[in-house]
């Protein structure tokens, strides 16, 4: 049987975008360029940068 210790940390925020990917599973490089893409347009119009705090 595995050991777990349980340890207390800083909080963190998860930040979600949602798209669909529409390369097949087996286009590697047509996956990296969609997720290139979603990283560029999310810094270039400020998503990345938009802090939303929950209760």
């Amino acid at each position: 049987m595995t050991d777990y210790i349980l340890e207390e940390k800083d909080s963190f925020t998860v930040a979600g975008f949602g798209t669909e990917l529409k390369s097949h599973y087996t286009d590697f490089a047509g996956l990296n360029k969609e997720k290139s893409n979603l990283w560029q347009a999310v810094s270039q119009d400020g998503r990345l940068d938009t802090r939303v705090y929950g209760d």
